[in-house]
């Protein structure tokens, strides 16, 4: 992987997660609690130590870690899941303290409830029941065909976001392409049309309103 990426790496986003059914400590088995671990903070840590090591080379660089709200509360998620969150954060404070002094920037990020492809099964009746209330307490989650305008593609969308994350890091000239500035602000701000009384999907917190144009910057 690092010999297609080239000599010089300048950024790395690690998205890959997965869930585990809600299933609390005492129903959790070695098989679900290693799978868990070993895709949500294991495949962190080894691509992270590996692209680290080539951007301490070549003189520093980015680093976005997606994380969750489960890694800031205990109970968002089941045991496996709540760990390899909170073990995400804590290797993200970790690198962002030890390679700082390289030019290397490591943040997280913590979302909530979001319409992604990651299964998310209850799987337990304890979890139901505990759980319950809280999940109860989450507004309704626009689809994601509905996050963007029915115009843009699934490329732009998957051609924006690395521009998005690059841009959340701080890293240097992102965005400042215009050509590129134009397809991000296409694929991700462009407000759906809703229907009549319907609630636009949410760009960030605060009130679900209906969401004007955004006018391009």
């Amino acid at each position: 992987m690092l010999e297609a990426a080239g000599d010089r790496i300048d950024g790395l986003a690690n998205i890959a997660g997965i869930m585990d059914g809600m299933v609390p400590l005492h129903e959790t088995d070695d098989a679900l609690w290693e799978r868990v671990l070993g895709v949500n903070l294991g495949a962190v840590f080894r691509l992270s130590r590996a692209v680290i090591g080539r951007m301490r080379e070549t003189g520093g660089g980015a680093v976005v870690n997606v994380a969750s709200e489960a890694a800031l509360r205990g109970n968002a998620a089941g045991a496996a899941y709540t760990v390899s969150e909170h073990g995400v954060v804590g290797l993200t404070e970790h690198a962002a303290f030890f390679y700082r002094a390289d030019g290397i920037r490591v943040n997280a990020v913590a979302p909530g409830p979001t319409a992604t492809g990651i299964e998310g099964s209850l799987r337990s009746e304890l979890a139901g029941q505990r759980l319950g209330p809280f999940l109860q307490m989450i507004p309704p989650v626009a689809s994601a065909a509905g996050a963007v305008h029915p115009g843009v593609t699934t490329r732009e969308v998957m051609l924006a976001l690395p521009m998005a994350v690059a841009a959340s890091a701080g890293y240097p000239g992102a965005g400042t392409d215009p050509a590129a500035r134009r397809m991000l602000h296409r694929a991700l701000f462009t407000a759906a049309p809703t229907a009549p009384g319907s609630l636009a999907p949410r760009h960030g917190r605060g009130p679900r309103e209906p969401a004007p144009p955004t006018p391009l910057p």
